[in-house]
């Protein structure tokens, strides 16, 4: 579905009312002796593309007495109901211009200020409520296996996806992806910031594993909390959520996280694949096609039994 992004603050910028695809990310630790979390490094990344003509694409280089590398913004981003997520703590460090006679896009990449007091504030989606009931059956009306997701505030929420590996100490790293409605998970994790992790529960087919099922914890975790939409869902579950968490979260430079993140943007399935063959077609285009599902969150989470065995989610 199309979204409306605004930026609020520090000048007030209608962007665009065509955003079909944004991304969060941000990694954490989970410190095992305090089993206190850490939240590390945040991004934000909106990908605006349309056909030529109007309405035209606000830009967000304009209407500002700062330096672009010292301005930390406010925006929103708001669907068809109105419904709102709010980003603060904001700077804007790279951006992707592409432009044919008939249609043109724009691919923004934010990171997030690093001052403890903000982390928490990253993201604000009390104002975010899509309505979602937990699926009882498949859509092909074959055998229907039940996951689901418990953490804090979070409870009983639908996973689509379910990954899991283990070595001869158990559960070592699972990754899932879950529907990014109400009472969201990664606000859930960021709130925990400099806390105690609250304990994990998945439930399998009505078979419930805890995490962690004592009182220490097993191990010194790595994690990363992400949501994708549009064409940054062109992001592969299986494999790829092993190599993101290095991809996105080392020391490399900002252009190079563009990247990747222009990589996954132009493999999503439009009408035409832009390639130098491509380019002089004006019969189509590559523009992003309107997508009714929800946002979908990722969780991934490694290193779980580093110390201790850690039973296993699906034996």
């Amino acid at each position: 579905m199309p979204y409306k992004l605004v930026q609020t603050g520090p000048d007030s910028v209608e962007v665009t009312n065509n955003l079909e695809s944004f991304w969060f990310f941000y990694n954490f630790n989970v410190d095992e002796a305090t089993k206190k979390v850490e939240i590390k490094r945040g991004f934000f990344a909106a990908y605006i593309c349309q056909k030529s003509g109007t309405p035209f694409i606000k830009s967000l280089y304009e209407n500002t007495n700062q330096k672009k590398e010292d301005l930390y913004r406010k925006l929103d981003i708001s669907n068809v109901a109105g419904q709102t997520i709010s980003i603060n703590h904001a700077r804007l460090v790279n951006s992707r211009f592409g432009q044919f006679s008939n249609e043109v896009s724009q691919l923004h990449l934010f990171d997030f200020s690093d001052e403890n007091e903000h982390k928490i504030e990253w993201l604000d989606t009390k104002g975010w409520s899509p309505k979602f009931t937990n699926p009882t059956k498949n859509d092909d009306g074959k055998y229907f296996l039940k996951q689901t997701l418990s953490l804090g505030q979070v409870a009983d929420r639908y996973i689509y996806w379910l990954a899991t590996q283990a070595n001869t100490n158990g559960t070592e790293r699972f990754s899932l992806a879950l529907p990014f409605i109400n009472t969201p998970l990664i606000g859930a994790i960021l709130a925990l910031h400099q806390l105690e992790l609250t304990k994990i529960q998945i439930s399998v087919d009505e078979k419930s594993w805890t995490y962690p099922s004592e009182q220490e914890l097993p191990g010194a975790i790595n994690g990363f909390m992400m949501i994708a939409e549009g064409a940054f869902k062109s992001i592969a579950l299986s494999g790829e959520m092993d190599s993101l968490i290095n991809e996105v979260t080392s020391d490399k430079p900002a252009k190079d996280l563009m990247v990747y993140l222009s990589k996954k943007v132009h493999g999503y399935p439009t009408p035409i694949k832009r390639t130098i063959k491509t380019a002089p077609r004006t019969d189509s285009d590559s523009v992003v096609p309107s997508d009714p599902e929800l946002p979908i969150e990722v969780l991934y989470m490694e290193q779980l039994n580093s110390t201790n065995p850690v039973d296993l989610i699906v034996k």
